[in-house]
């Protein structure tokens, strides 16, 4: 009977009874799919239990579900779903420059990846959860999903969630340095709301955060924010869980990078060669001395530049007067470098445009 009236192209209104239909199928189903509970085939039940107390969480779980991310072919759904999100046609960073948001589609991806999380020890899903080029403030929502797994509970997968973190905060590396498109600048609060998650505090993440803020303090993805730039190097001096020795390293490298020795955070991803004339160096030197008694790091680094550094024996000497004051000392050198590299990119742009209507 339904499909005399569904099918029957000779009853004119057939268009509004199949929509009536498929409205009922799609609240049927709706409430079919179990609220979060283990059956023979949904193994994701006990192990998730966790993530009901964050509404969020609990959202992606009922999306997860809905989608099909349980039962036999869930390896095959969210691995689809996750090669899928690295395509360029649902990869909304802008190859197209159009930047355009969608959110029911990325909270279907973040649910695979919530549920790819159970499968992690499997070197397929393994690959698929490898997920860049996004941009920063959405791919922070993974690195929030993974904290929570991993934080969750201790057993054979938590070795694989850290491998993943490790090599997601590495990639990033590729994207802060300038060494591929992903977003024409990348904040610092984005990369700071990712290293303080307890996970990526681990000693070697820890230092791929801190390459992180090597490459947009000063380098070709950086914008130059005076409040934004503090809160980086602060994170540096004070917070940060990394090496001492790569600490100290990317300290020298932001301020004079000829005494700083090669080591192996910094022989890969190096940030590209700024076109245009920085004073960062100096606002950075400028905090270290304001920070000096707060951070023993910080007073490390300023005491060897200040003991090495011939190209900032001057402006040391200045700083040490007390005469420096936060504007002239911290704001005017980030200003100044921010006018620099606008000015380098508005010539880019135009010189761009002139070769081309020829």
């Amino acid at each position: 009977m339904l499909s005399h009236f569904v099918f029957n192209p000779q009853l004119p209104n057939r268009g509004l009874i199949w929509l009536f239909v498929c409205i009922l199928l799609n609240s049927t189903f709706n409430h079919l799919v179990p609220p979060l509970k283990a059956d023979s085939e949904n193994r994701f039940a006990p192990p998730l239990d966790g993530y009901k107390a964050s509404g969020e969480f609990a959202e992606l779980l009922q999306i997860g579900i809905k989608n099909g991310f349980v039962g036999k072919d869930a390896v095959k759904l969210i691995t689809a779903r996750l090669d899928y999100g690295m395509t360029n046609k649902s990869n909304k960073i802008g190859f197209d420059n159009t930047r355009r948001i969608q959110p029911q589609r990325d909270k279907i991806e973040d649910a695979a990846f919530l549920f790819g999380l159970e499968y992690c020890d499997q070197k397929k899903m393994q690959t698929a959860l490898i997920i860049h080029g996004r941009p920063f403030k959405s791919e922070n929502t993974f690195f929030r999903i993974l904290d929570q797994r991993w934080r969750m509970q201790t057993d054979s997968k938590t070795i694989h969630l850290e491998d993943i973190a490790l090599r997601q905060s590495t990639f990033r590396c590729i994207y802060t340095s300038g060494g591929m498109f992903s977003e024409p600048i990348h904040r610092i609060p984005d990369i700071l709301e990712a290293g303080r998650l307890e996970l990526l505090k681990k000693p070697a993440i820890a230092n791929q955060i801190l390459r992180q803020l090597w490459h947009v303090i000063d380098g070709p993805k950086s914008y130059y924010d005076p409040a934004d730039t503090k809160e980086g190097l602060r994170f540096i001096a004070v917070e940060s869980t990394a090496d001492e020795e790569a600490v100290n390293n990317i300290l020298l490298r932001l301020t004079c990078p000829e005494l700083a020795q090669e080591i192996p955070l910094t022989q890969y991803y190096k940030p590209q060669p700024l076109s245009w004339k920085s004073e960062a160096s100096k606002a950075i030197v400028w905090y270290l001395y304001q920070i000096r008694n707060d951070s023993l790091r910080a007073r490390t680094a300023f005491k060897s530049i200040k003991d090495n550094c011939k190209r900032q024996a001057e402006w040391i000497q200045q700083v040490e007067t007390g005469q420096i004051n936060e504007e002239i000392g911290f704001t005017i050198p980030l200003k100044q470098s921010r006018i620099a590299k606008d000015r380098f990119e508005e010539k880019a742009k135009e010189d761009y445009l002139k070769r081309f209507k020829k």
